[in-house]
């Protein structure tokens, strides 16, 4: 018998194993452990509290992401919210319209929602509209069987299944003109997280003051019980840029957001390490510690939480170890796909801390 083949299976097997039970600061050992934290963390961990207590099984916590070129991909967000599911469980699957998951008019032709994993019990409509003009079919195409519904505060309407289903079809009643919809958040039996996200290329404090106002009626409907904001590295670049401008422009979009989402905790990002011009010379972006002394001031003045992204990148100069990682683009701004799956596993990491004690 030729034992070669079999020891070479066997080693690989050894190698494979080893290789995947490293963890992410084993495998890029310029990452800073003893940074990945949350600060200010009060909040954030009084929601997970609440929703997550021994007697609250089917609990949903929606989380919405906002930002920039970093957030416009969906991976941190995607990330974070299967870091997260690990723990807390696997909350339902959200379509939106503002990311063209989800038609902005549902007409007769239906529309097909499908599990992210666990069966659906039930989903919020995005929508101003009742029961009676819904049709609400299961993958086979018989009507499903509604064992409750309710129109919520922000005028959404939530709808609970008698049975737990692998997908549905949402179409509009016999007779019904088209809904307006922004979207379908599903839900499940057991409860867990569920994570959404909005980013512009190029976006800034400023654009989302004034030019993105088309946004906050999403984050209405949705209505999020954490907001997280990753903001701030376009920012760096302004020519007006400075600890005033964050004050100014930055307490406007937390006030914005409080009007519509008030019950939603925060959590601040600090913008990453990332290179550019600074006085005609090519270097690493100096203005990030400007942008992170004005959002931990900020987050002190309002109560909430942040993350400081760049030390635990590593500080200074650490895209230069991204980029030879494969993690970071060439041009030493934005994040690969791999990049970006890390940035929100490791802020997932950094939320599901705070609980290792309990």
């Amino acid at each position: 018998m030729n034992v070669k083949p079999l020891y070479i299976l066997f080693i690989t097997l050894i190698f494979s194993t080893c290789y995947h039970a490293q963890s992410d600061f084993e495998r890029y050992p310029f990452l800073v452990p003893d940074s990945n934290k949350i600060e200010n963390p009060s909040s954030i961990e009084k929601i997970f509290n609440q929703k997550f207590k021994s007697d609250s099984s089917g609990s949903q916590l929606r989380i919405f992401v906002i930002g920039d070129s970093h957030v416009s991909s969906g991976e941190i967000a995607k990330s974070l919210n299967a870091e997260l599911a690990e723990k807390f469980g696997d909350g339902g699957k959200t379509f939106l319209t503002l990311n063209k998951s989800f038609p902005s008019s549902i007409g007769h032709t239906g529309v097909k929602i499908s599990s992210s994993g666990e069966e659906i019990n039930g989903f919020t409509l995005l929508s101003k509209t009742t029961i009676d003009k819904l049709s609400i079919k299961d993958l086979s195409g018989d009507d499903v069987t509604i064992n409750s519904s309710q129109i919520n505060q922000n005028h959404t309407i939530q709808l609970k299944f008698s049975d737990e289903l692998p997908g549905f079809y949402i179409s509009s009643g016999k007779n019904v003109p088209p809904i307006h919809s922004k979207g379908v958040i599903t839900t499940t039996k057991s409860g867990g997280v569920v994570t959404t996200w909005f980013g512009v290329i190029g976006a800034s404090l400023l654009s989302y003051n004034v030019q993105m106002n088309y946004i906050y009626p999403f984050i209405e409907a949705f209505d999020p019980d954490i907001l997280i904001i990753n903001l701030g590295t376009n920012d760096c670049t302004g020519p007006n840029f400075n600890l005033q401008y964050i004050n100014v422009e930055y307490d406007k979009l937390i006030l914005k957001l409080k009007k519509n989402a008030p019950k939603a905790s925060f959590i601040l990002i600090s913008p990453p390490d990332f290179f550019g011009y600074n006085g005609g010379k090519y270097g690493n972006n100096k203005m990030t510690g400007v942008m992170k002394e004005g959002i931990t001031k900020l987050a002190k003045k309002h109560d909430l939480a942040y993350w400081d992204l760049k030390a635990v990148m590593g500080g200074d100069s650490s895209m230069i170890d991204w980029v030879k990682a494969d993690l970071g683009s060439r041009d030493y701004i934005h994040f690969t796909s791999e990049g970006q799956k890390l940035i929100g596993k490791l802020l997932g990491k950094a939320i599901i801390d705070l609980f290792k004690e309990d």
